[in-house]
């Protein structure tokens, strides 16, 4: 059963590193008369905000082996 979890959880906190990575904004643009403004976010908050969604996706994997591990057994 340990297995299943920790194999979970890492899969899981790299799965969620990558979607992070994919889908968190760093830098948001603004128009405003006539004139584009990109803002970024420092990169402190940015590593937190990826570390938030691996550690999320990493307890859902967690949960799942461990109903992979129920159901097997």
């Amino acid at each position: 059963m340990k297995k299943f979890l920790i194999e979970g959880a890492i899969y899981g906190f790299l799965i969620g590193l990558a979607i992070g990575l994919l889908f968190v904004k760093y830098k948001t643009i603004t128009f405003d008369s006539g004139i584009y403004t990109t803002s970024y976010k420092p990169i402190s908050e940015y590593i937190i905000i990826l570390l938030r969604c691996g550690v999320i996706v990493s307890i859902l994997g967690c949960l799942s082996g461990f109903v992979f591990f129920q159901r097997k057994k």
